[in-house]
């Protein structure tokens, strides 16, 4: 048997930062995870931008940028983080929701500016902007590497002296006296005085047995992407008018969103590449003579309003990081520094309060929504 004072099951990005924030505060931390770098992260876009509908996920992304900025000195290692810039393309419906936006960034500290679309196109001149009314503009922003910045994290974590188990699948929890107190690993069980849910699409079969319920509903994210010499350099980029993402990819190459609805299984195929292609070929037309060259997708979990849930589950031991619904990899740095100083004694989080279990039961949270596809 092993003994901890956390058991982490799930090791994406958020999981790997809370270990990794664990041991650097001299927690006894076992982090265990069976997809092996396969999971949601894996197909993340990748993408560091402070825009959000809701103020609270801003708030956790300005808290994170400056650790993506400064990977090497703050966590070690590479994540591959470049500042391309991030734009947001809004219609003149949403204009005054960029407005709103940008002063929320100012007052978190944030670079952000709104860009009329003559302006924005100097910049990017291989882009179309029909239909766009403005567009928030980030300097700073950009993207990172999903599997880099997991990776490190679990390497840091590692060398400050948590275990980390790749491969290895959590079971159960194992739930005595009305507690949970670890988990049992193939063979053998891992005690420990407090377990992190933070498996994604395996958080609700382990939860059971501990009468704690989460909405968490599953669906399937997905990207393609392509390289050719002709096409333009991009900013990471969110078009709210026509549904669509893209980033850059590699060298002289475009990252872009494949739309898979409520699909929850297999890959794209050639006719969802082709109509994921042609939203982007609106804003970067050279792409429409470009087939993707590689393209992949990846369970998440989501719950009712689209946030996350942080916090301990009303159940003594057991504490929750479900749900982050394809946001979680932007702000994972914040979350995982505020969840290891909850578990650490330091208190509750003020960060974290707005995604806390509770919100689920009686009257429901509004969700904020300023924007039609962010």
């Amino acid at each position: 048997m092993t003994t901890a004072d956390v058991l982490v099951a799930g090791a994406g990005v958020v999981g790997a930062s809370i270990a990794f924030h664990l041991a650097g505060r001299g927690v006894r931390v076992v982090v265990c995870d069976e997809g092996g770098g396969r999971g949601a992260t894996a197909w993340s876009a990748g993408q560091v931008r402070l825009a959000h509908s809701d103020p609270a996920d801003a708030r956790l992304a300005a808290l994170s940028l400056p650790v993506f900025e400064r990977w090497a000195e703050a966590v070690g290692g590479d994540c591959g983080f470049r500042a391309t810039g991030f734009a947001l393309l809004v219609d003149e419906d949403r204009r005054e929701a960029a407005v709103t936006t940008v002063k929320e960034l100012d007052a978190l500290g944030a670079e952000a500016v709104l860009l009329t679309p003559e302006e924005y196109a100097r910049r990017r001149p291989g882009l179309r902007t029909d239909g766009v009314a403005a567009v928030l503009f980030e300097p700073r922003s950009g993207y990172a590497d999903p599997g880099a910045t997991t990776r490190s994290l679990l390497e840091r974590a590692a060398a400050l002296g948590a275990e980390v188990r790749t491969g290895a699948r959590i079971d159960r929890l194992i739930v005595r006296g009305g507690a949970v107190r670890g988990g049992r690993v193939g063979d053998e069980v891992v005690s420990a005085a407090e377990v992190v849910l933070a498996a994604n699409t395996g958080g609700p079969a382990l939860l059971e047995g501990t009468g704690v319920e989460v909405p968490l509903t599953t669906a399937r994210i997905g990207w393609a992407a392509v390289q050719a010499a002709d096409l333009p350099q991009v900013d990471v980029t969110i078009d709210d008018t026509i549904g669509t993402y893209f980033r850059p990819w590699r060298e002289r190459g475009v990252l872009y969103r494949v739309p898979m609805g409520d699909r929850t299984g297999g890959p794209a195929g050639p006719e969802l590449l082709d109509h994921a292609r042609s939203l982007v070929a609106q804003r970067v037309p050279v792409l429409a003579g470009h087939h993707a060259t590689t393209s992949g997708a990846a369970l998440e979990t989501h719950t009712p309003d689209g946030k996350p849930v942080f916090g301990r589950a009303g159940v003594p031991g057991l504490y929750l990081a479900l749900g982050p619904s394809g946001g979680g990899f932007k702000s994972a740095p914040a979350v995982g520094r505020a969840v290891a100083a909850e578990l650490d004694g330091a208190g509750p989080a003020g960060e974290l309060e707005p995604y806390r279990l509770a919100r689920f039961t009686g009257a429901p949270r509004r969700a904020v929504r300023h924007y039609r596809h962010m």
